[in-house]
């Protein structure tokens, strides 16, 4: 699921983009979230999640993840 640029640019990990959860810092973006309030529930750091959205492939990054983020569940 992970390319070389998830291994050399975030530690290997897959990226998960919750949409409009934090005040964007791309200008692009920041319009686009003005009146945007997402649903998704945003566990604390160290949750293990199930996480559905859509796979894709970030062209102006060059990762992978999983953007939107369309619902993400705690495993116990």
């Amino acid at each position: 699921m992970v390319n070389n640029k998830n291994i050399s640019e975030q530690h290997g990990d897959l990226v998960l983009e919750a949409v409009c959860e934090e005040s964007p810092t791309q200008a692009d973006a920041v319009s686009a979230c003005a009146n945007y309030r997402s649903s998704v529930v945003i566990p604390a750091v160290g949750t293990h999640v199930a996480v559905t959205g859509s796979y894709v492939f970030d062209a102006d990054h060059g990762w992978n993840e999983i953007h939107p983020i369309t619902s993400i569940a705690p495993i116990p």
